[in-house]
């Protein structure tokens, strides 16, 4: 994982946990972490590809969020191709770790600031698929 990656990594979790740097090297060494792709108020999702280079997104929770069980158990239960897939967990101590299918393309916020505003054939368009 780059220093750049690493510095980011690690600020989310200063003061947190004594083995941060060990939670980290241990991701890595195991998935090959590429890049940060996001972060929320209880995970952060890297661009992972192992030795075999196959690519995937990683979800690893931060130390003061509630974990990925129950996320896990209901992402194994859906198979629609308007949701990421779940690939599978990993674990490293009581944390789970969830590999999800790595989605390439923007996001809304790229999308909306590259053609603007979305036209309302458009957005049904984009409704109908997330609710269906």
């Amino acid at each position: 994982v780059s220093n750049h990656c690493t510095v980011r990594w690690l600020s989310a979790f200063r003061g947190q946990t004594a083995d941060t740097k060990e939670v980290l090297s241990w991701l890595d060494d195991r998935h090959g972490l590429v890049e940060e792709l996001g972060r929320g108020a209880t995970c952060v999702v890297y661009h992972a590809r192992n030795r075999q280079g196959e690519n995937y997104a990683l979800k690893v929770p931060l130390p003061e969020g509630p974990g990925l069980h129950r996320e896990a158990k209901m992402a194994s239960a859906v198979d629609s191709p308007f949701v990421v897939r779940c690939l599978g967990t990993c674990t490293e101590g009581a944390a789970l770790y969830l590999k999800l299918e790595l989605l390439q393309g923007e996001t809304l916020e790229q999308r909306l600031s590259r053609k603007g505003r979305l036209k309302l054939p458009a957005l049904e368009r984009t409704f109908q698929e997330i609710l269906s």
